[in-house]
């Protein structure tokens, strides 16, 4: 019922019934972060962090601090304070090398470079996303869970290579992302192939090109519609952009990292397009 109010925007009731969830266990990890949740979206960031750090005070094992410290790293990209992300993920980052926690250790160095990525420093991005890969090629992982971090490393490195205005290359590995999405007949990962075109052909300024491709991906993901929406801006639709820019603002989803990047944004445009 919480997570129902939290998507419906109605944030104070969402978080009494998380509060309730809690009274029925005091361990039950989806209501702190459906709480923090709503209050990061009430702009109450101070709140967020400080029920995050309760909780990572009362977590049972590496894998609840993991995603304490992971959720307090998304509320200050949310707040655009990309830095104090940044050192909260180092501090992970040290935690999984002293538990030996490759999966963390590769998740800590993946998300800040997607931090550096969203902030135009795609030389760092490009070293951390290295950093990440390196990580999981090291470990004692099975081949599943590798596979599955060289593709999203591969999804990284085609965005930088865009960026830098770099197209064949970066074309040449999004092919390579969809060759292998396709032999593995897998659905999630044929639709983030799809936003790897969509995201390069944005930035060759193919920008109905882009949209077929956003169209394709995962929609379920805020900022494939915030990337329609500036797609839209480009063409001069602004009513379409703004469209796409009130879904994407209220999505009001779980916190995650691409929320997290593009919440803010949407909204500040919305207000800009008016």
């Amino acid at each position: 019922y919480g997570e129902l109010l939290l998507k419906m925007g109605e944030y104070e009731a969402s978080i009494e019934q998380y509060r309730k969830a809690i009274k029925h266990d005091s361990n039950f990890v989806a209501s702190y972060i459906g709480m923090a949740s709503n209050l990061v979206y009430i702009s109450d960031y101070y709140e967020a962090r400080l029920l995050m750090e309760r909780y990572y005070n009362k977590t049972r094992n590496d894998a609840e601090k993991r995603r304490a410290l992971i959720f307090t790293a998304y509320s200050y990209i949310d707040e655009d304070e990309y830095g104090d992300a940044i050192k909260v993920l180092e501090k992970l980052a040290k935690d999984s090398k002293k538990n030996n926690d490759d999966v963390a250790l590769a998740t800590s160095n993946a998300i800040i470079s997607a931090i550096y990525f969203e902030s135009e420093k795609y030389d760092k991005a490009k070293s951390f996303y290295k950093n990440a890969i390196q990580a999981i090629e090291d470990s004692k992982l099975p081949d599943g869970i590798k596979n599955n971090f060289r593709y999203d490393i591969l999804f990284g490195e085609s965005l930088v290579l865009a960026k830098k205005k770099k197209f064949e290359s970066a074309l040449k590995k999004a092919d390579k992302y969809m060759t292998k999405a396709k032999q593995s007949a897998n659905s999630n990962q044929i639709r983030n192939g799809h936003e790897i075109y969509g995201r390069i052909a944005l930035d060759m300024k193919e920008y109905e090109k882009a949209i077929e491709e956003f169209n394709k991906a995962d929609l379920h993901n805020p900022y494939n519609l915030y990337m329609i929406a500036l797609a839209y801006e480009k063409l001069n639709d602004i009513e379409n952009a703004k469209i796409y820019l009130k879904k994407t603002a209220k999505f009001n989803s779980l916190l995650d990292l691409d929320y997290a990047f593009c919440r803010i944004k949407a909204k500040n445009k919305l207000i800009d397009l008016q």
